[in-house]
């Protein structure tokens, strides 16, 4: 037997192990009414049953026992090694660890952290099986892990399951990212001679192959959580073991560049629920092929479109991958510009306004803070000169000279619950102009309820960044120092109106 034949052998058995068994799987869960039915988060309008997984898990058992008994001693004519018994053993328990959680998501619901721990656990098996990352490399060049290398293993496994199982979205979508994946390490694996990842590649491209059919739109089953979360483990793991084997990462950066629309959904998600201010696990309908979904294409059209992105970008992995040293820099430089246009543009194009905001509060960054620094800095020097007026009305004077210096229409210290406008702004549309009270005397102290009153325009092109830090400055200054001139007496009152008001005599400008 050549040896090409045992991963084509292996792959052929498998891809028709899981066409055949679909339809069965199909027919058992209707007839037991498993389904996956229409929600707020989902696409589809029917009940569909979700045990895809199961067809997924036979498929690979059968490929895998083909290439074992086809060579069972683990050795390729070439001298390239084939899947060892320990290989198999470690891939096959931390499979079936994140296939049972998944089954029991799929048939049952589970909370997000028992299927975290789940799949730490499987990558835990994984690394005790011997699958390590222990070298970070970049052409001739390296960077030993040492007692790092668990953490980081377990890292990528984790989030590559994860990245993988967060995209099984719509109709075919991740069952044909994962023929992108796994085609790309196959090409890879082959030309490294990696026998071992060949096969266990060729084997999982042959599994989703014959399950896409059943699952393309208008899939009859989905791959559910227990197919996801097991495609994406072997994704993982595989990818790992061909980094052991390669003087360079070739086999990690293959599949992270495959990935790269999963795992930049994964990145996006994270991101915009962080922003939002809600759990990070809290699943919804605003992934990027939802948005593309929002934005009228078709399910055929948005997961032919991702398809061809992730075939792009798995190419550009193996073009970095395989490069001469000399072109490296300049293939990933050309390739990181255009992946940038292509996110910034798309972040845009798919309505992320999380993302739009925040480049604008970023963008604005620099003179936010140093408005914010300049208010400071003067209401720090208003509050000296509060601290030595020498009655109420040199500290409303002081207020209502300072107001326009921080983009305000009038400061002043009034009753909380004063209705009556000063005349500073007397003459403004009362329907265009905010308040912020700030409280500096409390009801039942001896003055009553004291407030320090800012005004603005809402149409003032420059305005004050944050009134409430202001007020937190002055607002204790003038408490203080109404204190310290005993409080209010009768005099200091004036009638607006038929209401007692502060006094608003405009005495000179008080300076430090």
């Amino acid at each position: 037997m050549t040896t090409p034949m045992l991963p084509l052998l292996a792959a052929l058995s498998a891809a028709a192990a899981s066409f055949l068994a679909t339809p069965l799987l199909v027919r058992w869960a209707r007839s037991r009414e498993l389904y996956c039915f229409p929600g707020s988060r989902t696409v589809h309008t029917r009940p569909v049953p979700r045990l895809g997984g199961i067809a997924i898990l036979c498929g690979s058992v059968v490929g895998l026992a083909v290439a074992f008994v086809l060579d069972p001693a683990g050795m390729l004519p070439d001298g390239a090694h084939g899947p060892s018994a320990r290989a198999l053993a470690g891939l096959g328990v931390g499979g079936l660890i994140v296939f049972g959680v998944g089954l029991l998501d799929d048939l049952r619901g589970l909370r997000p952290l028992p299927k975290l721990l789940a799949q730490i656990a499987a990558a835990l098996i994984a690394y005790w099986f011997g699958f390590h990352i222990d070298t970070l490399s970049w052409g001739t060049a390296g960077l030993s892990l040492g007692w790092l290398s668990l953490p980081v293993t377990l890292l990528w496994i984790v989030a590559v399951t994860n990245a993988y199982n967060l995209v099984d979205g719509i109709d075919g979508l991740a069952t044909g990212m994962g023929l992108v994946a796994f085609a790309a390490i196959l090409a890879a694996a082959a030309t490294l001679g990696h026998g071992d990842v060949v096969v266990v590649a060729a084997v999982l491209l042959g599994v989703l192959l014959g399950f896409l059919p059943h699952n393309f739109n208008p899939a009859r089953i989905f791959l559910g959580d227990s197919g996801s979360l097991f495609v994406g483990f072997v994704l993982a793991v595989v990818s790992v073991q061909g980094a052991m084997k390669s003087a360079t990462a070739v086999l990690v950066a293959v599949p992270l560049f495959a990935l790269a629309i999963p795992l930049l959904d994964t990145v996006v998600t994270v991101a915009r629920r962080w922003l939002r201010g809600r759990p990070i696990s809290q699943a919804d309908a605003r992934h990027i092929h939802h948005r593309l979904l929002a934005r009228g294409l078709s399910h055929r059209d948005a997961v032919l479109l991702l398809y061809v992105a992730a075939a792009g970008f798995a190419a550009l992995g193996i073009l970095v991958a395989f490069a001469p040293p000399g072109g490296v820099a300049a293939i990933a430089a050309v390739g990181g510009l255009l992946s940038a246009i292509v996110l910034v543009l798309g972040m845009r194009g798919l309505g992320y306004e999380e993302f739009t905001l925040t480049g604008k509060v970023l963008a604005s960054g620099p003179r936010r803070v140093r408005d914010i620094v300049r208010d400071r800095i003067r209401a720090t020097d208003l509050a000296a000169v509060i601290s030595v007026a020498r009655s109420i009305e040199e500290i409303q004077a002081v207020l209502t000279d300072a107001a326009p210096d921080f983009g305000l229409l009038h400061m002043e210290v009034c009753w909380d619950g004063e209705t009556a406008l000063p005349e500073a702004v007397a003459g403004e549309v009362h329907a265009t102009m905010w308040k912020l009270d700030y409280p500096i005397a409390s009801p039942g102290s001896r003055w009553g309820p004291l407030v320090l009153r800012m005004r603005a325009s809402t149409n003032a092109a420059s305005r004050l960044t944050g009134a409430e830090r202001l007020a937190q400055v002055l607002g204790p200054a003038a408490a203080e120092r109404l204190e310290a001139l005993g409080g209010l007496s009768k005099r200091a009152f004036r009638t607006v109106d038929g209401a007692r008001a502060l006094p608003q005599t405009r005495a000179p400008a008080i300076t430090a």
